[in-house]
Order: C-alpha cells, then structure tokens, then sequence
C-alpha cells in the first residue's frame, strides 16, 4: 500500500535549494560537518531525512529561507509518514486515507481546523459506517 506521493521529494527539493544556493554538494557538505557522500545519497533519495539537527545545519550551510526549511521540514514529515504507511497499512487500507495522511502536512493551520471539523461531524454523524464492499 502506497501513500499518495507528493508533488516534489525530500530528495528533490533539497537538491533544488541548494542548486539555488549556487553552492556545490562538497561546499555545503563540509559546511554542514558531513560527509560529501552522505549528501549525494540524500539527494538522490538513497538515504532517509536526517534528524532535524542535522537537517538544520545543512539548512544553514545552504542559506535557506524561512520558507524553504519549513517546506523541507514538511516533506522530511511527509517521507516519514508514507514510509510508515507503506510498512504498517493493513492489506485492505483504503487508497482515500493514504491521500488524506499525505496532505495533512501540506496543510495550512485554517485548513486543519477545517478538515478537524469535517472529521468531527463526520465521526459524530448518525450514518451507518460501510466498507467498500456494501457501497
């Protein structure tokens, strides 16, 4: 079971920021107190997100803006989440909630008091719960 997948990887939008930066994998590396080989494998996807500490310090090596560390942060969540699902999903989760899971953090604070309150009324709502079968 797949987690809807987002519109730009971890991998690629690191890579995209600090290709903006006009910085070169080895400078931001040993800017960031890594490994060069470590941030070649982050950028192409091989290795997981680091912890926020480390990805932090690589933020700071590249001279992210404020916009750029949440963004990376957010899809650093979204990566971890899909992982989680992609692993742990019973065989008969529905492709809706992992759509839903993958949103959620892309989601602005408004939009999450909306979608709390839509599941709110929809969990306190009298409608018979059915599976996808009895549909």
């Amino acid at each position: 079971m797949l987690v809807a997948r987002t519109q730009i990887s971890f991998a690629d939008y690191l890579t995209a920021i600090r290709r903006r930066s006009g910085q070169r994998q080895k400078t931001v590396a040993h800017r960031s107190g890594m490994d060069p080989s470590y941030l070649a494998s982050l950028e192409t996807g091989r290795r997981n997100p680091p912890s926020s500490e480390v990805m932090n310090r690589l933020l700071d090596a590249i001279g992210a803006t404020a916009e750029e560390r949440r963004q990376l942060h957010r899809l650093a969540f979204v990566h971890g989440l899909q992982s989680y699902v992609d692993h742990r999903a019973p065989p008969d989760w529905p492709q809706e909630g992992s759509e839903i899971l993958a949103a959620v953090p892309m989601l602005s604070a408004t939009q999450l008091r909306c979608l709390s309150s839509i599941l709110k009324a929809v969990a306190d709502s009298d409608a018979p719960v059915t599976t996808e079968e009895s549909m």
